[in-house]
């Protein structure tokens, strides 16, 4: 019994150790069963969401709050990655019930079986509409300068440029790749 009790114990600790780290990430993590299309949330991923935790919790509660100029890219999206059977990073908007818009940004991992067939999708989901304000505002700034301006990264491969750099050197960012 005393064995047992710290077993418990332990997953107690870990538990709450992981609820805070979500919590101060403003990350959540999710499951969904596609055998019964029943899906888990974790408690932080309700407050993410803006979602009653009493509430149940279904794929359609989660696209629900699709911010509506990105549904059909989700659709996409996820349409993909059961074709591939890998889910590539998403990130998109949500639009809460009070009308807030947030970011997020998803990793997930598709589950089969034996046979290949998914029957599961674990995931995290992080709120990074700071970031993405933060990354919008820098971007206005590169934008601004008066000089042409390359950002690259340690590698030397290209991240930003501003129009003063694409027209200085005649092609868009988007040919740089």
């Amino acid at each position: 019994i005393t064995v047992q009790k710290e077993a418990e114990s332990e997953f107690i600790r870990k538990n709450h150790f992981l609820s805070f780290a979500e919590r101060i990430t403003k990350m959540g993590n999710w499951q969904w069963d596609l055998t019964t299309n029943n899906v888990i949330w974790s408690s932080n991923l309700y407050n993410i969401f803006g979602v009653d935790k009493n509430s149940k919790i279904t794929f359609d509660t989660y696209f629900g709050l699709v911010h509506p100029e990105d549904k059909d890219r989700v659709t996409k999206h996820i349409e993909i990655s059961f074709e591939n059977k890998k889910f590539k990073e998403l990130t998109h908007r949500i639009q809460l019930i009070d009308s807030t818009v947030k970011t997020v940004q998803l990793l997930a991992e598709i589950i089969t079986d034996n046979l290949g067939n998914s029957i599961e999708v674990i995931g995290s989901c992080q709120d990074i509409t700071k970031q993405k304000m933060e990354e919008n505002k820098f971007r206005g700034l590169l934008e601004s300068a008066p000089d042409a301006m390359v950002i690259v990264n340690e590698k030397g491969k290209i991240q930003l440029i501003n129009k003063q750099a694409e027209n200085l050197f005649g092609y868009r960012f988007d040919e740089l790749f």
